[in-house]
């Protein structure tokens, strides 16, 4: 999963108690695939699910400095709107879009897309802080 920011239109609409609803627009000319959008609302507890039209989205709630911030994975197409339910409670468990795997003295972090190999750990000397990358 990659992470980009999305420049978006966003509106607070009346929800029922311990919910909120908001709405994602895509205003760019081209669709996103599988993107991981940070979204801007108060979160209403250390998790929480989001649900788009009844069907719960991979989301995880960060907190940074203090404050809670909510990350979901969603595709939208161009100028599409999506309404999503924010509601407190434990999201279920989404199979990861990334493997993390451990081979000898290195780490591979594949997302099927893009690959990097990282030093499991030092050595004598320092070792490179990447030691390849597979586009």
């Amino acid at each position: 999963m990659k992470c980009s920011a999305l420049i978006l239109s966003a509106l607070i609409l009346a929800a029922p108690a311990g919910a909120e609803e908001f709405v994602l627009k895509n205003i760019h000319g081209h669709a996103f695939n599988d993107e991981c959008v940070r979204i801007p609302v108060k979160v209403p507890g250390d998790t929480c699910k989001v649900t788009l039209d009844g069907k719960e989205l991979p989301c995880v709630v960060d907190t940074i400095e203090g404050e809670k911030i909510l990350w979901i994975r969603t595709s939208i197409e161009p100028g599409a709107s999506q309404k999503l339910d924010i509601r407190k409670g434990k999201p279920k468990s989404f199979k990861s879009g990334v493997m993390v795997k451990t081979k000898g003295d290195e780490i591979i972090i594949d997302n099927g897309k893009a690959a990097v190999k990282l030093p499991a750990k030092a050595g004598d000397g320092i070792p490179p802080p990447v030691l390849s990358v597979k586009l």
